[in-house]
């Protein structure tokens, strides 16, 4: 198995002053890996859990997501969300930190793949246009 690790400096995008935190990391990078046998960008590593909510409400401000199904289960948390024609997921797990990937993990199909891709690109360039609310 191949693995594909590559790292998007997001130091160009903006920040909104309302998300202090993420201001205060605002030289993140993001980090696109297969390891789990699917695509997944990793936000943030090990982190706690209000990092978490902090980046859901910039995903819903910034790119104007909406979450359509959220679960937590002990510590991890998995909320679900529309963009372009698939469903992705932005989770948390306080060992591994706050990622996104396709809801359909390693069964996501070529489209959820694709609308993933858009996703990380939107993430990672500012484009805004491919969203889908629920």
């Amino acid at each position: 198995m191949t693995y594909l690790n590559v790292s998007i400096s997001t130091s160009s995008l903006r920040y909104p002053s309302k998300f202090p935190l993420l201001v205060a990391v605002k030289k993140f990078v993001m980090t696109l890996q297969t390891k789990n046998g699917y695509p997944e960008v990793v936000l943030t590593p090990q982190c706690e859990s209000a990092t978490f909510y902090t980046t859901a409400d910039w995903l819903r401000h910034e790119i104007g997501i909406s979450f359509c199904n959220k679960e937590k289960q002990d510590n991890m948390i998995c909320w679900q969300f529309y963009f372009g024609t698939g469903i992705a997921v932005l989770k948390y797990d306080p060992s591994t930190g706050i990622s996104v990937c396709p809801a359909g993990f390693g069964k996501a199909t070529i489209e959820e793949k694709a609308a993933f891709k858009m996703l990380s690109d939107t993430m990672a360039y500012g484009q805004c246009d491919n969203l889908i609310m629920c």
